[in-house]
């Protein structure tokens, strides 16, 4: 009897190369006819950006019971992912992706309206992907605005104008890649695309001009109505702006859903009326170039924060930076903005404006009670992020800050700083310190540091007045007397003790580099005895007989980036001060007397430097120095030079000089031949003898490394 075979199963491996095929004898099950054939495979569709790779298997089996079995198009490799990259291959004489390889031909000219080496328009027949031909140097203006079937467009690198209104209301263009080459985009190039799913838009470095809203409402969608500033998952959109740029027009990128831009270093200096606004940045990091914000550039973003202070900008337009919300909850949101003019304090209760700005002269027909909006913008310091604006008097013109109207107050730990508005003539208006209060439950007395606001200009007398324990004051405005914080009036130096009247307990000024602070007054710390460090920060220059008679001054130390100067008598006869430390990769401008009886032990003189008659005079106890070669040592209408007078007339003449002067000067030659006098000499008219000269021992040809090196040694002995 022959065999009774049931139905043939095949069965596929996991990784398709085999496939099974199995029959059993319906009589016999011990009866099994089995064949494993080995499957080839066909790439029936590549792997893309936007294709998954799909493979055809085909088992082919020697049985001629078994029939062949076929498994079609199954995804092998997912999708890339994303938008094709296209750039044009010109050997291949075609479009090739940069990611996935796929190629392209150009779109068929017998669809295109061509003028020369313009792009004017598609004809009928045209549909989704336009591969613009390899030679067009133009898309012309209206070219294919409205058209609804495109939905990619990519250029050859020999494109260099995109027209105006060139790709306008294309609501389904999705995609589109602009050729390093391309030199202008004109007015509304591509505004509403209102499907674009693009992630990123780079504006290549060839770029120098962009029109007025040339991507405006790029992802503006039609029946969301416009962009909401409330959470609704926002995609990710970054915009990489062309570094040859210097101007961003109008409404180039507003409402473009943008999440970042990165200004690459472009060398910017205008942004125009609406550039940004409405879009979904959360930061911005403004170019250094940049002069001028336009009105309503950032308006309707996410933005708490913006810091101008590191550009060149003078003009920021009416509400520039207005109606900013939380990304995530859509609630307002206040931005604080530092900048050199003003502060601008955000929207107030009544939907209008708070502006501390000190043009007040302008045309504000139409402002109402409260709100201070006209074209010279003025905003406000990072800093101050719990910035409060107090009106303490009415009047009859609330439109803008009067002297005296307003009170800003900002509170840092215990401390509330209340300060006023002021306008020198003919200059920008300012804060004054009025006076520093303290919270409920501390008193004056309980605290011993106090730093002054950076943003101060200047200050009224008492501000600091009842703060009897203070230990630590750091400041960063210039003032005429350290006392007249502590006083009511100004300080007079001739009638009033200026030790007693600042606290006993101060020891430790820091002066620190400030908007408005870039001097130490003359006579600021004049016969304030008690006070025993000194602080200096960068680019401050320190006027004559700043510290003169501090007897109890024992260090001072110049934090200094830069080079400075310091003026005379600065800190003569402060007979307690052994240390001044500096930056001696700058020089410094010694003027004559500045540390004139001190009780320094070791000085340095860094290259470039300039040093006065007396500099270092009488300062006995005075026993390493250095000088850089190329310093310049100045004589006095005297004759004397830097360290005269540092052995007293009554020593011994016949003693041995104890200070030592090294130089990495060869010989001393760039020098006064008499530079180097540490004698005290009488005036000849008094009988002295002018001509008697002892010098200091010199050591030649030393590095200034090698005399640190000594100073150690010194210091160990």
């Amino acid at each position: 009897l022959g065999h009774n075979w049931g139905e043939v199963t095949y069965v596929w491996a996991l990784d398709n190369s085999t496939c099974t095929a199995t029959r059993v004898c319906a009589s016999n099950g011990a009866h099994v006819e089995e064949e494993i054939a080995t499957a080839t495979a066909e790439i029936t569709q590549q792997q893309s950006c936007v294709n998954a790779e799909l493979t055809t298997y085909t088992a082919t089996f020697t049985n001629p019971a078994f029939e062949t079995q076929i498994k079609q198009n199954i995804p092998t490799k997912d999708e890339i992912g994303g938008e094709h990259d296209y750039v044009y291959d010109e050997l291949k004489e075609k479009y090739v992706c940069t990611k996935c390889g796929e190629e392209h031909n150009p779109t068929d000219t017998n669809l295109l309206n061509i003028s020369g080496t313009k792009l004017t328009g598609v004809k009928s027949g045209f549909e989704d992907a336009l591969f613009v031909p390899n030679g067009i140097t133009e898309i012309g203006d209206y070219a294919l605005q409205y058209n609804t079937d495109i939905t990619e467009v990519y250029f050859p690198g020999t494109i260099r104008t995109i027209g105006k209104y060139a790709f306008a209301d294309c609501i389904n263009l999705t995609n589109f890649v602009l050729p390093e080459g391309l030199e202008s985009i004109g007015v509304r190039a591509f505004t509403r695309n209102t499907n674009n799913a693009m992630t990123s838009l780079v504006i290549p470095n060839s770029v120098e001009t962009i029109g007025k809203y040339a991507f405006y409402g790029l992802k503006y969608n039609l029946q969301a109505g416009e962009p909401s500033n409330e959470n609704e998952n926002v995609p990710t959109m970054e915009v990489v702006l062309s570094n040859r740029m210097t101007v961003i027009e109008s409404g180039a990128f507003g409402k473009a859903r943008i999440t970042s831009v990165d200004f690459n270093g472009a060398n910017l200096t205008k942004i125009k009326n609406e550039s940004f606004h409405y879009n979904h940045l959360t930061t911005i990091d403004l170019p250094a170039t940049l002069i001028s914000i336009y009105d309503h550039a950032f308006n309707g973003n996410h933005l708490s924060s913006v810091n101008v202070s590191g550009t060149q900008v003078n003009d920021i337009g009416l509400g520039a930076f207005d109606d900013q919300t939380d990304i995530t909850t859509g609630d307002p949101i206040q931005i604080y903005t530092e900048w050199q003019g003003g502060y601008y304090l955000g929207k107030g209760e009544n939907s209008h404006y708070f502006l501390v700005t000190w043009d007040y002269n302008v045309n504000n027909e139409g402002a109402e009670d409260g709100a201070l909006i006209h074209s010279d913008t003025k905003c406000v310091a990072s800093e101050l992020l719990n910035l409060t604006l107090d009106a303490s008097t009415t009047s009859s013109d609330s439109r803008y800050f009067i002297d005296g109207q307003y009170e800003i107050k900002q509170t840092i730990g215990d401390l509330i700083f209340v300060s006023g508005i002021y306008r020198p003539k003919n200059s920008d208006g300012k804060f004054s310190l009025k006076r520093v209060d303290v919270v409920d439950g501390t008193s004056k007395s309980d605290i011993t540091t106090i730093e002054l606001p950076s943003y101060l200009a200047d200050y009224e007398y008492g501000a600091l007045i009842g703060f009897d324990n203070l230990a630590e004051l750091s400041i960063s405005v210039v003032f005429s007397r350290l006392g007249n914080l502590f006083t009511d009036h100004k300080v007079n130096l001739d009638s009033e003790n200026h030790d007693a009247i600042v606290p006993e307990t101060l020891i430790v000024v820091n002066v620190n580099s400030g908007r408005y602070c870039d001097s130490i007054d003359s006579k600021a710390f004049k016969g304030l005895e008690h006070i025993q460090t000194v602080n200096i920060g960068s680019n401050i220059n320190i006027s004559k007989e700043a510290f003169l008679e501090c007897t109890g001054l024992i260090r001072v130390c110049v934090n200094n980036n830069s080079s400075f100067t310091i003026g005379v008598d600065a800190f003569a006869d402060c007979t307690s001060l052994q240390e001044f430390t500096y930056n001696t990769d700058y020089s410094v401008a010694f003027n004559s007397d500045c540390f004139y009886h001190t009780a320094l032990e070791s000085f340095v003189i860094s290259s470039g430097s300039t040093m006065g008659g007396t500099m270092l005079g009488r300062c006995a106890s005075l026993r390493y120095v250095f000088i850089a070669s190329d310093a310049t040592l100045t004589m006095n209408s005297k004759g004397d030079g830097p360290f005269t007078k540092c052995r007293e007339s009554t020593e011994d003449p016949d003693s041995n000089i104890i200070l030592t002067i090294y130089t990495d000067s060869v010989d001393g030659s760039e020098w006064d031949e008499n530079w180097n006098d540490t004698s005290h000499r009488d005036d000849p008219k008094d009988g002295g003898d002018n001509r008697i000269r002892r010098p200091a021992t010199v050591v030649y040809d030393t590095s200034i490394d090698d005399f640190y090196s000594i100073l150690e040694a010194a210091a160990t002995e």
